[in-house]
């Protein structure tokens, strides 16, 4: 992974760490966690990943088209905010409009400001599962799989490793998911797939809210052997991949996978 110019390395970790001059302290513990997740999820996998993890000031964030605090993966490199995040208090008024009940829940979990960086802190997790199915031989047949994938690899790091968060980690897709879904221009998982790189990023929040939902479940009903199993059933060895290909499209499709001419690589 390339290092970034102008940023500091942190030592200590099984991968590449640099962040934004002032929030060295703050980049060791997101990568604590980082490196804690890339052990369990390492081990369930049987993957480890290249990656680096960047922990950003505003003025260092990528001009990518995210908005500050959104943590995603791109390039090899997991970007996450060390700062506050006006992205993250975007959501409030949202959540006030969830059911009394529900709405009450998130101010007795996040606080009477409803203090959000702690949810937004383990989104890294799920950004570091892209990292594991991005560098290996799985391909998700849809980007709402990927997407739970990674909400999978999250609830489980979560529930194995600090269960202490999980009302931190649930909390906040449960009242999100209650609130009145018309206010959103995209709702269907069609739409989900044509613009998911465009959508407004409060809409995209709503999708992965019930997209976690859903991962809990799976979770739940499986545990780590569930996480594996979905896992395994999208990554296809090149043997396995040839099978599929003779059996399923055309024999000589898969002979070109399997009797490739050997031939030195330049």
């Amino acid at each position: 992974m390339s290092e970034r110019a102008g940023l500091v390395a942190v030592p200590g970790f099984p991968f590449p760490v640099q962040a934004s001059s002032g929030l060295e302290e703050r980049a060791k513990e997101l990568a604590g966690r980082c490196a804690r997740a890339y052990a369990l999820l390492g081990h369930a996998l049987a993957v480890e990943p290249e990656v680096a993890v960047l922990v950003l000031s505003e003025g260092d964030w990528p001009g990518a088209g995210l908005p500050y605090g959104m943590p995603h993966y791109a390039a090899g490199h997991l970007v996450l905010a060390g700062g506050s995040s006006h992205f993250w208090r975007s959501f409030v008024p949202l959540l006030a409009q969830a059911p009394p009940e529900d709405y009450a829940r998130a101010l007795e979990v996040y606080g009477p400001e409803l203090e959000l960086e702690p949810f937004f802190d383990l989104l890294a997790v799920h950004e570091l599962g892209h990292a594991f199915h991005g560098q290996s031989h799985s391909r998700f047949t849809r980007r709402w799989l990927e997407e739970t994938f990674a909400n999978v690899c999250l609830h489980a790091y979560v529930a194995e490793v600090e269960p202490a968060l999980l009302a931190v980690l649930q909390t906040f897709p449960d009242v999100l998911t209650t609130i009145d879904s018309n206010i959103f221009a995209h709702r269907s998982l069609a739409a989900f797939e044509a613009v998911y790189s465009s959508m407004d990023p409060r809409n995209y929040a709503w999708y992965q809210c019930h997209f976690h939902v859903a991962a809990r479940r799976v979770y739940d009903a499986g545990g780590i052997a569930a996480l594996q199993r979905f896992w395994r059933r999208f990554v296809l060895s090149d043997d396995e991949l040839g099978q599929v290909l003779a059996s399923d499209v055309h024999p000589e499709l898969g002979a070109t996978l399997t009797g490739w001419p050997a031939r030195s690589e330049t």
